[in-house]
């Protein structure tokens, strides 16, 4: 499709839609020098999906906003994950470590009771929380006071709609996607190797 798009001149576009949560562009102007992050995505067995591991159904979405957010190659990674009620992933944990130091912690559930999107990111003096579906942004910081808690306010909006308006704004001026080919072709190939990882300490 890449090659495609590049050799007709065409705008390629991939649906990673949390990138287009209202929310998650404010925490990249907070987000300056992150040292650890952490992730969780879970949610309930569901009625689709369940043909692909949770890799690639919930996690690779955090996959994709962690690139966005750490600008460095990956050193190594180290996976676990389980078959619970499927045949493939239902459950999953990832830690990667960037050459920049920078390490993350990603865990992705389709076996989970409750539903939960949220992405923690610490550095130096400060800490911020995120919850993709509230869309609630709380940044916590250290100051010669002690320890402030600032809600970031956020003007909330449909993650999908804000995706598609986006794409028809590209095709007609010839812009660049939010999420170009590039980096979802990059997010995949992560994900495609922590379920190697996966299967291979089966």
């Amino acid at each position: 499709m890449i090659s495609l798009a590049q050799k007709n001149n065409l705008t390629l576009q991939v649906g990673h839609v949390e990138r287009f949560n209202p929310a998650i562009k404010i925490v990249k102007n907070f987000c300056t020098a992150p040292k650890f992050i952490e992730c969780h995505r879970l949610s309930p067995y569901p009625k689709r999906g369940t043909d692909v591991s949770v890799v690639l159904d919930l996690m690779i979405h955090d996959i994709d906003i962690i690139l966005s957010l750490v600008k460095s190659e990956i050193k190594t990674f180290h996976s676990i994950g389980i078959k619970v009620l499927s045949n493939y992933e239902d459950i999953a944990n990832t830690r990667i470590i960037f050459k920049n130091g920078v390490v993350c912690n990603i865990t992705a559930s389709r076996v989970s009771e409750e539903i939960l999107r949220k992405i923690r990111i610490f550095q130096n003096n400060s800490y911020i929380s995120l919850d993709y579906a509230d869309q609630k942004i709380i940044f916590y910081q250290k100051t010669s006071q002690g320890i402030t808690k600032k809600k970031i306010k956020v003007k909330k909006k449909e993650p999908l709609t804000e995706e598609l308006s986006s794409f028809i704004k590209c095709v007609q001026k010839k812009g660049t996607p939010v999420v170009c080919a590039a980096d979802a072709k990059q997010a995949l190939a992560i994900a495609l190797a922590i379920i190697r990882q996966l299967r291979k300490n089966e």
